[in-house]
């Protein structure tokens, strides 16, 4: 049977229209087809489970259950009814989770199945990212208040990174300088912080990935800040030397004197003595965090100073004749005041001399930027902060002896000498004298010593836990 009609369908006037019966039959089912649209408020990268999704329907349906689903990555559980239903989603794995209704999966209140749905995705992440690695940080001791801090590395398989954040604190993790703070490069500078001398810092990195997972913390090496180096009073700054001193640093300009329980140093009184290597350490920290006694090293870093400075030989040029020995001479016998005159550099020897005429008791060395630095080969023999852990007893000579090579060379030597020294009292450098191992390190030498004196002199037998007796003085330095 044909019918023409004038039809309203799907808000669309169709005039003259010729209608069969199974046309009439699909314009039916199509008007009365349940449609649904699938929508959830969870963000597109989520780690949060249950995801929630909203199936609304055009007409009410029953029997909605998962097996209606298309679903990857996931179980469904499914509450409502009608029109409206609540899927709730676990997913199985970090991933993609998809979900769609199936087509004809669900009746209509008219016997007529639904259409599919679209198809609604979400990235499922629950795995942190992978830190950083900070790859540049300050050095462990800088004066610089905007400390630039960058970092490699971090990695998420899933969602992707979505920002960096980066503190500053006094404790690895922690933010109680700078509070974590967003960024989406790679790399941060503090700007003009207000930093304490001598304290530890930290800086901390952490990532947040899409799905809002943050990785663990990470933190670089403690750094400290240290103002910029002006020398207190009574002290000379020391140029760095490679291999020794990384930077310059301050040192004592005369032997450490009494001052109660602090080191100072004056040219007035003669030298502290009488003290374990302990109670000197000590002395210099008692005017701050920044003060210690002198190292090793730090003795090296000035001796070899000293020793490539025309002015300190007595032939007028570096390794030409000897290094004055200091007062050495058992006249008198004990250790003398110094002057506040570099100029009087044998005041209390009975010698004469001066900045420019040479005596081998001169008290005085120049180093290499002008500083003057009194009794460093004799008067008394000095303390440094270590041990020396060289293994052998009884083994003693002349510094200016030793070889290329020999540890002792590079400890307690310098690798130049003078043109011939047997006969420039081994240029002046003194004699080591190693009388047991792992002992306290005396440096220099004292008013007796004799040729035995110098810049270089070292000597080891002391106990650590004794004083170390009258005639060995000590020498603060500053960081």
């Amino acid at each position: 049977m044909m019918v023409r009609l004038w039809v309203l369908f799907a808000g669309i006037l169709l005039t003259g229209c010729t209608l069969d019966a199974e046309m009439l039959r699909r314009m039916e089912q199509s008007l009365k087809t349940p449609e649904v649209v699938l929508t959830s408020s969870s963000q597109d990268n989520t780690n949060i489970s249950p995801i929630m999704v909203s199936a609304e329907f055009s007409s009410e349906i029953s029997g909605f259950d998962a097996e209606d689903l298309n679903l990857i990555n996931g179980t469904a559980i499914i509450t409502g009814s009608g029109k409206s239903y609540l899927i709730a989603i676990t997913p199985q794995l970090a991933g993609v989770v998809s979900v769609s209704v199936k087509a004809g999966s669900v009746t209509g209140t008219d016997g007529y199945g639904n259409s599919p749905s679209n198809t609604l995705q979400k990235m499922f992440d629950d795995v942190r990212p992978t830190p950083p690695v900070i790859s540049n940080s300050p050095s462990a001791a800088t004066p610089d208040t905007s400390p630039a801090i960058s970092w490699t590395g971090a990695s998420d398989g899933h969602s992707g990174i979505h920002h960096y954040e980066i503190a500053l604190g006094t404790t690895a993790g922690s933010d109680n300088l700078v509070a974590w703070d967003i960024t989406a490069e790679s790399s941060k500078t503090f700007e003009s912080l207000t930093l304490q001398d001598g304290v530890n810092y930290y800086a901390s990195v952490r990532v947040t990935d899409n799905a809002g997972n943050v990785s663990t913390i990470v933190s670089g090496p403690a750094f400290q800040y240290q103002a910029p180096l002006t020398c207190p009073l009574g002290y000379v700054r020391v140029p760095a030397l490679a291999g020794y001193s990384a930077s310059d640093f301050c040192v004592m300009k005369y032997e450490a004197k009494q001052d109660g329980t602090k080191a100072v140093s004056t040219a007035a009184v003669v030298p502290w003595g009488n003290l374990t290597r302990a109670a000197a350490d000590a002395a210099c920290k008692e005017s701050g965090s920044r003060y210690s006694l002198i190292t090793n090293y730090q003795w090296q870093t000035i001796a070899r100073n000293i020793a490539d400075v025309d002015a300190n030989w007595s032939g007028g040029v570096a390794y030409s004749g000897e290094i004055s020995r200091g007062h050495s001479d058992s006249t008198p016998f004990d250790a003398l005041v110094a002057s506040t005159d570099d100029n009087d550099g044998c005041a209390g020897t009975g010698q004469t001399c001066n900045s420019t005429v040479y005596n081998n008791q001169r008290r005085t060395h120049v180093l290499s930027n002008g500083e003057v630095i009194w009794d460093f080969a004799g008067n008394r023999h000095e303390m440094v902060l270590e041990n020396d852990g060289f293994g052998t007893t009884n083994v003693g000579g002349y510094v200016a002896s030793l070889t290329a090579g020999d540890r002792r060379q590079s400890d307690y030597g310098n690798d130049t000498v003078c043109a011939a020294p047997a006969s420039n009292n081994y240029c002046g450098f003194g004699k080591h004298n190693f009388y047991d191992y792992n002992k306290v390190v005396i440096r220099g030498g004292n008013a007796t010593y004799g040729d035995s004196a110098g810049i270089f002199a070292a000597y080891m037998g002391y106990d650590p836990a004794y004083p170390v007796g009258g005639s060995v003085g000590f020498r603060c330095t500053y960081k």
